[in-house]
């Protein structure tokens, strides 16, 4: 069977050292080197962190595929691709076969550049939002053409915020909790 990473942000700091975990991972680049791919959702340093990369042993990136939307620039592709990594570059809205039993389909919510993985693995249907946001409902009519049923939702789960007082954040969290 397939194995599929996602977003490897295990240790260290994100934008120029604002985010870190509240809990220190156990798991290093080390423990992921056996997967066959990885999927990067956007370029953001919490979804794509260098670092990850950079620390997966040379022979065995050779062997790792990275997955990732197409885009014009190529940044993320070409990074990965000088590291030694194969990469395949996703078409936005269509169904790829990564195997006779896992079909993957990436796509994004507007013009941003989040984007989600819908995975169909021997019928069990897993959508991967990440920090996608569906609050537009001609938008989610135009993804769920080629979604049609989930068994298995992944999404952010927190508001992705400064706030400096309380209310704040208990109404972000609520307004969180409202769009899941």
């Amino acid at each position: 069977s397939l194995k599929i990473l996602c977003d490897p942000w295990l240790q260290g700091s994100a934008f120029n050292n604002g985010w870190t975990h509240l809990i220190e991972s156990k798991h290093r680049a080390s423990d992921f080197e056996d997967i066959d791919y990885i999927w990067i959702s956007h370029e953001h340093p919490d979804h794509f962190h260098p670092k990850f990369f950079l620390n997966i042993n040379e022979e065995k990136r050779k062997k790792i595929t990275i997955l990732f939307q197409f885009t014009r620039d190529k940044r993320v592709i070409n990074f990965c691709k000088k590291l030694g990594f194969l990469t395949q570059e996703l078409p936005l809205g269509k169904h790829v076969n990564l195997s006779k039993d896992v079909t993957v389909l990436c796509d994004r919510v507007g013009i941003t550049i989040d984007s989600f993985l819908y995975i169909e693995i021997d019928g069990l249907k897993v959508l991967n939002l990440n920090d996608c946001i569906l609050n537009d409902i001609k938008k989610n009519q135009r993804i769920m053409k080629n979604i049609k049923r989930v068994d298995i939702l992944f999404t952010q789960f927190s508001y992705a915020n400064w706030f400096i007082n309380r209310q704040e954040r208990i109404a972000a969290s609520k307004n969180k909790i409202r769009a899941i």
